[in-house]
């Protein structure tokens, strides 16, 4: 029971990393395309 209990736990974490890395990848997306803009603004 407690390795199930234990591969729970790693799962979850699993999850909230993953939860975490969907939201840094849609930051880098939005600085990306402020990147773009300040790109065109400078020329």
């Amino acid at each position: 029971m407690e390795n199930f209990e234990f591969g729970e736990i790693i799962a979850w974490f699993g999850e909230i990393i993953a939860w975490f890395g969907e939201i840094i990848a849609r930051f880098g997306e939005i600085i990306a395309r402020f990147g773009e803009m300040d790109a065109k603004l400078a020329k």
